[in-house]
């Protein structure tokens, strides 16, 4: 992958349950990663869901290779939160990662 190509910066974001100090449970996403990426949009369309418009946007995230992301986790670009659908290992090389996600909107 050409350093180039890695023209936007996106944060990877994990969902944690702990307690605080007074035992009361904290649920919340945390950053776990913040690099440089190469974003592409792939699609994007809307539907009619129970008469209410919902758009959908799938993207295409290339980043370095990083072991511990999973579709657990979500990506944020731009201020938008996207749920990571598939976590490929390019030609299993461990050098680029290329992890497919979508963004729902509402509205």
């Amino acid at each position: 992958m050409r350093a180039g190509t890695l023209n936007s910066v996106v944060v990877i974001e994990r969902y944690i349950e702990a307690d605080d100090e007074y035992g009361e449970p904290i649920k919340s996403w945390i950053p776990l990663y913040e690099m440089r990426a190469d974003v592409k949009q792939l699609s994007g369309n809307e539907k009619y869901i129970s008469a209410e418009k919902i758009a959908l946007s799938t993207h295409s995230v290339t980043l370095r290779y990083i072991d511990d992301i999973t579709t657990k986790d979500k990506l944020v670009f731009k201020g938008n939160n996207y749920d990571i659908i598939s976590v490929i290992n390019k030609n299993e090389e461990s050098r680029d990662l290329i992890i497919l996600c979508k963004e729902l909107i509402n509205g």
